[in-house]
């Protein structure tokens, strides 16, 4: 992407070097305030200057979309460099803060316990089925708190009614992947498709601070033409010699017709905004990682793929990385490569032209996600080689 090195090149340019934010940090070079744009149209955002975590980006958003918060489930797909150090250090702060509770120490056999090490906790995770893992009760071993997951599919929030005199509260739960294709489906042109990814009244109970803060996409509508030439492409027939009649109609009624044929109506496009950016290594899997849930949105709602805009608070290098990101600017981008998606599993009826909320989700929720890994393609990407670099917690990611 020729938009993604040139963010590199203008941090570079023009970022102010800064402290490191925490303690065993690297400093950064920093730009705030930050924006680019990306056309589906023109290829997946998948960079092609070095190879992209193709599989960490596929099972990390199952993951989110899945309401889950606990690394198991990476795990078991392979995918342990992601979020595993970051729920080392949560599990680290929940054992100091329950040192009266055992079951999360390991029993040293005399009379002693310890925090397990960073190896021996990754060991646990692997070996053990997901409900023997060790908890007390509110934690279970490996969970990362209130993150993604569980603000996309269970936001929590307790409200106050009046009965009669005396204020009852009322635990409720949002699901918010559910609202937003609820909403793109029955109110396309409305302006509340927004997924929230931050909750201040639970910043603290955490393993890693929010960097990506909010989504909202926008449903913009084909002209009649852009409908006609879709089909075209699609079936390489004219949807006027298919729809026989339809040269006597009127532009509502061509529009109508196309719309029961199954024609999408609707380009959908996506705004992310990301407070704080480590631009060599975790910006690439958020661009693809929104580019792929916008992809998956319209596939449910029977909708075109449209413009990505990709909008950043704090977009920083980090000074260990410079050396990587100048060996990356010297590569040349090559073409995107096409993201094809295997929907058979998703959609039950070849009949309908869309995929109801309720099979999606289902689909993701239970054993069937494990199909959906194999789903997701990405044709003619020919990536140059992987450049490796530290994570901000010391693991190296390629």
């Amino acid at each position: 992407m020729k938009q993604y090195h040139q963010l590199l090149q203008d941090i570079k340019d023009k970022g102010t070097l800064k402290p490191a934010a925490r303690a065993g940090m690297p400093g950064t070079i920093s730009l705030f305030g930050y924006q680019f744009r990306h056309n589906l149209a023109d290829g997946f955002p998948a960079l092609t200057t070095k190879k992209l975590y193709w599989k960490g980006v596929v099972v990390e958003l199952l993951w989110f979309l899945r309401g889950d918060t606990n690394i198991k489930f990476l795990d078991d797909f392979g995918v342990r460099k992601m979020w595993h150090q970051d729920a080392y250090n949560f599990y680290k702060k929940i054992a100091l803060e329950n040192e009266d509770r055992n079951e999360i120490y390991r029993d040293n056999q005399d009379g002693t316990f310890s925090l397990f090490t960073f190896d021996e906790f990754c060991q646990i995770i692997k070996e053990t089925n997901r409900e023997e893992l060790p908890n007390i009760g509110f934690y279970t071993l490996g969970d990362c708190g209130y993150q993604y997951g569980k603000i996309w599919r269970k936001w929590e929030t307790i409200d106050y009614w009046m009965n009669g005199s005396r204020p009852m509260p009322v635990h409720t739960i949002t699901d918010q992947i559910k609202t937003v294709l609820t909403g793109l489906k029955e109110n396309p042109e409305g302006r509340r498709h927004i997924l929230t990814a931050i909750d201040p009244a639970h910043d603290t109970r955490l393993a890693l601070y929010w960097c990506h803060a909010l989504a909202q996409w926008n449903c913009r509508p084909l002209t009649i033409s852009e409908r006609l030439d879709y089909f075209e492409k699609l079936s390489g027939d004219s949807y006027i010699d298919y729809k026989t009649d339809s040269e006597h109609m009127t532009d509502d009624e061509l529009n109508n017709a196309m719309t029961a044929d199954g024609i999408p109506k609707y380009y959908l496009d996506c705004q992310m905004y990301q407070r704080s950016a480590d631009s060599f290594l975790g910006v690439p899997l958020n661009i693809a990682s929104y580019a792929l849930l916008t992809h998956m949105f319209a596939e449910v709602c029977n909708m075109i793929p449209g413009e990505m805009i990709y909008t950043y608070g704090d977009v920083h290098i980090y000074e260990d990385h410079m050396e990587a990101v100048n060996l990356q600017l010297s590569r040349t981008p090559k073409s995107l490569p096409k993201l094809r998606i295997n929907t058979d599993f998703w959609n039950q009826d070849p009949d309908n032209h869309t995929i109801s909320v309720e099979q999606f989700l289902s689909t993701i929720e239970t054993d069937g996600v494990k199909a959906l890994i194999e789903d997701f393609q990405l044709d003619g990407y020919d990536p140059e080689p992987t450049i490796s670099a530290n994570l901000s917690t010391g693991l190296q990611l390629k």
